[in-house]
């Protein structure tokens, strides 16, 4: 909203054989700078009628209002949103509706609702860097979800991780030797290769003729 300036002098609704005179001059500058400081203060009476607007003095007028107690670490801003939510939270309401009053408040982005109509629960997640208001999110939104509804609050993160596996490859080969001329080295197929960790137990047994 432009701000209406305006500079006030009375000396320029003097009747033209009056303006000249001292004792007038005199006038106009004590008068002036008193409904200036009207001005400036019917200017601000009007923005207090308009929530983005507000000073502290209109600020404290909407919440004596809506029976609104504002914490002693609130700005003016952070006040200035809690008197819009306390004047949208009206019904009927959609789930698009409190979306988008939740962004308003909090930031865009920063919370989800997400409802499970089979169990009456109203979930919102939130970011971290808002986790720490949930108390007044539950506030905000039980003036205006459903009195069956439960109201949870979640922080969902996605992890990215590395997961690997290992394992081993036991080999077991039993080798009879019995009494033959035939018998040489080349009848023991010893040629075996695998990934991984192998481990080879040969269990041969001579046995006699």
């Amino acid at each position: 909203m432009d701000k209406l300036v305006r500079d006030v002098h009375v000396e320029r609704y003097y009747p033209a054989v009056l303006a000249p005179a001292k004792e007038f001059k005199a006038i106009a500058n004590a008068v002036n700078p008193e409904l200036n400081v009207l001005w400036q203060r019917a200017w601000q009476l009007f923005c207090n009628t308009f929530v983005y607007y507000l000073d502290e003095t209109g600020a404290a007028r909407w919440e004596s209002m809506l029976k609104l107690k504002p914490k002693v670490s609130d700005d003016l801003a952070a006040r200035q949103r809690r008197i819009l939510a306390k004047i949208n939270a009206q019904l009927p309401y959609t789930h698009r509706q409190l979306q988008a009053m939740l962004d308003a408040t909090y930031g865009a982005g920063k919370t989800k609702v997400s409802i499970d109509y089979g169990d009456y629960a109203l979930w919102l997640d939130a970011l971290g860097s808002v986790l720490t208001r949930t108390p007044e999110m539950r506030t905000f939104c039980r003036a205006i979800v459903p009195a069956n509804m439960s109201i949870g609050i979640s922080n969902t993160q996605t992890l990215r991780l590395t997961l690997r596996g290992g394992g081993y490859i036991r080999v077991g080969k039993r080798v009879e030797l019995r009494p033959s001329i035939t018998f040489g080295p080349a009848e023991i197929p010893l040629n075996m290769a695998s990934t991984g960790a192998i481990r080879k137990v040969a269990h041969i047994v001579i046995r006699s003729g």
